[in-house]
């Protein structure tokens, strides 16, 4: 989905996802993650099994991406700010549960059927586990043989089906989580660029300085000094 202001976004459980600015232009969001126990304690409770259940195992599905063409898009959206602001509040755990369960019976009320194949297939999972094992292991070498040996496919099975899925080869993914990991100690330390860049998985410090110019539009000396917190 190409998304915009105002926009909201529903990401299923184990589902494999991956935002990025379009147009070079700097994006921003908010992310709500939860666990569907926070409106219950118990699989047993008739909420799970009437309400939770369904969408959990994919017997029904809530709509993935509302974009305000709806009324009821924009009450959706306004809840889920809700659950944001109550984040900064000190009885905002009540405040946040409450919202939640707003936002769920909202979605619940224009939920759906379909038989369509979903990202919850076998290839997906064993994807997700590559992309686990990327985001735990990214200051270590990694080779294409090491994740698709992890997915259970040959190198070029798998170097088409995470493109598929992720719309990028697996190598460029893994340099984008590098880079990202790169701004992290950027701004929160006052380590060298050279061993910032040693940490996060690149070796040569001038593939470093080409990768995060073409993602950041900056060098890393320029990113410090504009967001240093040092």
């Amino acid at each position: 989905y190409t998304v915009s202001e105002g926009s909201l976004l529903f990401i299923p459980s184990g589902s494999i996802h991956l935002a990025t600015p379009t147009l070079h232009v700097p994006a921003s969001f908010f992310s709500i993650v939860f666990s569907p126990y926070c409106f219950c304690l118990s699989d047993n409770h008739r909420i799970y099994t009437k309400y939770i259940a369904p969408i959990m195992e994919r017997r029904l599905f809530f709509p993935e991406y509302l974009d305000g063409s709806e009324n009821w898009h924009k009450d959706a959206w306004n809840i889920a700010r809700e659950v944001e602001e109550a984040s900064f509040l000190p009885e905002g755990e009540l405040l946040s549960q409450s919202a939640l369960l707003k936002l769920w019976s909202i979605m619940f009320q224009h939920s759906f059927t379909q038989t369509v194949k979903t990202y919850t297939d076998i290839q997906g999972m064993r994807l997700k586990d590559c992309i686990d094992y990327m985001h735990t292991h990214f200051s270590k070498h990694i080779t294409i043989n090491d994740l698709s040996s992890i997915a259970h496919m040959s190198d070029g099975h798998f170097s088409r089906t995470f493109k598929e899925y992720m719309k990028m080869s697996p190598i460029d993914y893994l340099i984008q989580i590098r880079i990202h990991e790169s701004t992290k100690l950027l701004q929160k330390s006052d380590l060298p660029i050279g061993e910032i860049a040693l940490s996060c998985g690149f070796n040569d410090f001038s593939y470093f300085g080409k990768h995060f110019r073409k993602q950041m539009k900056c060098s890393p000396r320029e990113y410090r000094k504009k967001h240093t917190s040092v």
